[in-house]
């Protein structure tokens, strides 16, 4: 336990393999430095990440827990008996982001604007914070900038970009999750498994994270976990992205304010270097992509050759731990969950018997109707 740096009051994730003893690691190493969990389809990624929010959620003291979940991976610990009273699921009809806590500049990252659009939202905004009610939304905004003088095609952005942010009914007067949602050792889950578009699902992923770390820099929150599965599509290596700046600057700065991020992905070569190099301790399960290997290996310091051509091999629910959390390498064979699984990640079989049930019980029941 001492020679790999074991912390028996730590996250215990599973056994070391071939030891007998438990692989916990120590929370503080692990998060404050932030950690990714790295793995392919089917390997057990969100079954892991399971595992941690089970430990986190059993702990005396830890973070404020705030979960993007793209595919509904999480929402189970909210009908789970053991866990439902410290979660809440917030979906597509929930979320909310107030227009009064937005800027040009959020708008510009959010919608793209030229300099001149931007200068012309800037004023609006100045115009609605010096009124006296400054609780403002969409439709009061709007109207301010069809009241300024300012160039018609300027304008015409405007109102189109407002019609844009309108039809995504995620922008109103109040923002949902609030700063009130996080509390230590609570699960906040902003569920967008309901949402096929794809910016909105990038937008809602920026302004929470940006929102949450501003409060947290401020004092205003408790130290917290932003926690996203599917980190490559939020903060892409390539293509350009609202949320990607966002995530790497809480990468970069989030350790020395207690904000800490947990990186998941099923394809590291999509997922900034940038996020993932400043990842401290990775949670490796098995990948065979040769492009997803390299990009691991040239993010972390902490895998030589030798553990590399290991991870290809690994099978399903087993893990390489390396980084600030571990002195050296460990091989972990991940523990059984205690919460009840999603169904979200149910096998082809699985699903189609449940589509025959389904069937059969709506002709029962049509046929006992008539």
């Amino acid at each position: 336990k001492e020679f790999l740096g074991i912390d028996e009051e730590g996250l215990e994730i599973g056994e070391v393999q071939q030891q007998e003893i438990s692989a916990s690691l120590n929370m503080t190493d692990t998060l404050q430095k932030h950690f990714a969990i790295l793995a392919q389809s089917g390997a057990g990624k969100s079954y892991t990440a399971s595992v941690m929010l089970e430990e986190l959620l059993d702990r005396d003291y830890s973070p404020a827990i705030v979960a993007v979940d793209p595919h509904g991976d999480y929402t189970n610990f909210a009908e789970d008996e053991d866990y439902m009273q410290d979660v809440k699921v917030f979906r597509e009809n929930d979320i909310r982001i107030p227009v009064n806590n937005l800027s040009a500049d959020k708008i510009d990252a959010y919608f793209d604007l030229t300099p001149a659009q931007k200068r012309e939202l800037s004023k609006a905004f100045a115009k609605m914070g010096q009124r006296e009610n400054a609780d403002y939304g969409l439709d009061q905004l709007e109207a301010q900038v069809e009241s300024q003088d300012m160039n018609e095609g300027t304008k015409y952005v405007l109102k189109d970009r407002f019609r844009e942010m309108r039809s995504m009914n995620i922008f109103g007067r109040t923002s949902s999750p609030n700063n009130n949602d996080l509390e230590p050792g609570k699960l906040n889950i902003i569920d967008l498994s309901d949402i096929i578009n794809h910016r909105k699902k990038q937008i809602i992923t920026a302004y929470f994270g940006r929102h949450f770390f501003r409060q947290r820099r401020e004092g205003n929150i408790p130290p917290f976990l932003y926690l996203l599965e599917e980190a490559h599509n939020f903060a892409p290596e390539q293509a350009p992205s609202p949320s990607k700046t966002v995530i790497e600057k809480m990468a970069r700065e989030g350790r020395k304010f207690h904000a800490s991020i947990g990186l998941i992905s099923q394809r590291p070569v999509k997922l900034s270097t940038t996020a993932l190099s400043q990842c401290n301790t990775q949670i490796i399960l098995r990948v065979t992509n040769p492009n997803d290997l390299d990009h691991i290996s040239q993010s972390s310091e902490g895998i030589t050759s030798d553990v590399a051509a290991r991870i290809p091999g690994l099978k399903t629910g087993e893990a390489i731990v390396i980084g600030e959390a571990v002195n050296y390498p460990t091989f972990v064979d991940v523990r059984e969950r205690r919460s009840d699984e999603s169904d979200a990640g149910e096998g082809l079989e699985d699903a189609l018997q449940d589509w025959e049930e389904e069937e059969e019980q709506l002709e029962e029941d049509v046929d006992a109707f008539m």
